[in-house]
């Protein structure tokens, strides 16, 4: 499949299987219950003398803008990084972006399996979530740098790390 093709669909399953979810925001029924953010919610609702359903509101409009322009960033950023590891290989920046989109379609589908898997552990530390999420992008980073931008290993892990 194409990177695009691939990114709409993992985007699809997504929200299919963890429609709750979102990597870049806080939804609202998380976010204003967190105890450190009590004092400046009260704050913003005294400044702007509104209702904590109003100002709900406003913020869900908000973050959930600002999260989907977060993952074209995102996606730029990656394909800047490699873009400026891998200069010398003479691949235009396009091409490290659309990388970039097949990294980040790759990441949400690990990220499906991960908490589907992870469902059936009661009791679990966000550490069972992230430690696996951050050791699929190493390594899956790693063997990029093998196998899309023929590094060897050692220098693909090296460039990874950084």
């Amino acid at each position: 499949m194409k990177p695009f093709q691939v990114f709409v669909i993992s985007n699809l399953f997504f929200f299919l299987f963890l429609a709750d979810a979102d990597i870049f925001r806080n939804p609202s029924k998380w976010f204003f219950q967190e105890t450190q953010m009590q004092e400046p919610i009260q704050q913003k609702l005294t400044e702007l003398n509104t209702t904590v359903e109003i100002l709900t509101k406003k913020y869900n409009q908000v973050s959930v803008n600002d999260s989907k322009a977060g993952i074209i960033v995102l996606i730029l950023f990656i394909g800047l990084i490699f873009w400026l590891f891998n200069l010398k290989k003479g691949i235009p920046f396009g091409g490290h972006t659309v990388f970039g989109i097949h990294f980040f379609s790759a990441f949400l589908i690990v990220i499906i399996f991960i908490s589907i898997s992870l469902s059936i552990i009661p009791e679990k530390s966000k550490y069972f979530f992230q430690i696996p999420i951050i050791l699929y992008c190493f390594f899956y980073l790693v063997s990029a740098q093998k196998n899309l931008y023929h590094d060897n290993v050692g220098i693909g892990f090296i460039k990874v790390f950084f």
